[in-house]
């Protein structure tokens, strides 16, 4: 048995409730470049960055590969764009959401935020969720060549914290999560805030409704991680 050392959380959709502000950044720039998408289609692919998003729902379009890199700059950024405008202010930490943070590390584990978003928008998710002096370490799109479902996140994560990958769980909302978390041999745990239903959250050790939910049963899931 393995002693549990340390969580990593998924941010988008996991600890702030972004997910439909990224559907409508998302949807406004496909509609601009000319490549309209449905916003559910949208939907099930958010948790990628848009190095993975924008191919995606571009593949039917047959591009040549010098194109496809151009869109994929070009909507990628407008995404940026339109969300920092838009969307980022209006962004809000999930009920709990702090409070699990803190006391994850009020119980001596190390945390980790592992997210596919751009850098400046963690920034300031985690001034919303005041855990600047909480949050050990921390890696976004910024910092990696491949966001999720690859598994460069949390291969970058492992080698920050210097643990056992036995020793830690990840946390996240989508399929994609959870994929990139156990390409490295990491444990995730579901939470349904990003509105992906519990069948298609496969692979998850446990799932739980929100923050709030699994700060309620923190000490089952614990126990349940540690056995």
């Amino acid at each position: 048995m393995t002693e549990l050392k340390g969580f990593i959380f998924d941010v988008d959709g996991t600890l702030v409730d972004s997910v439909g502000f990224h559907v409508e950044a998302w949807y406004s720039a496909f509609a601009e470049a000319g490549l309209a998408q449905g916003r559910a289609v949208i939907h099930d692919q958010i948790g990628k960055g848009g190095d993975k998003l924008v191919p995606y729902l571009l593949a039917d379009e047959k591009l040549d590969a010098a194109t496809l890199a151009t869109m994929i700059t070009r909507i990628d950024k407008r995404h940026s764009d339109i969300f920092r405008e838009k969307y980022l202010h209006r962004v809000r930490t999930f009920p709990m959401a702090a409070l699990l943070l803190n006391e994850i590390k009020s119980r001596g584990f190390k945390l980790g935020l592992a997210s596919s978003g751009k850098g400046h928008e963690i920034r300031r998710y985690i001034a919303l969720l005041g855990a600047s002096d909480i949050v050990d370490t921390v890696i976004t799109a910024s910092d990696v060549e491949q966001t999720k479902p690859a598994s460069d996140i949390f291969k970058s994560m492992l080698e920050r914290l210097s643990l056992p990958v036995e020793s830690l769980t990840a946390v996240g909302d989508t399929p994609y999560d959870i994929a990139s978390a156990n390409a490295v041999g990491l444990r995730c745990v579901a939470l349904l805030t990003g509105a992906f239903q519990s069948n298609e959250l496969g692979g998850a050790v446990a799932i739980y409704g929100d923050p709030a939910e699994m700060y309620e049963n923190l000490d089952a899931l614990i126990l349940k991680l540690s056995s």
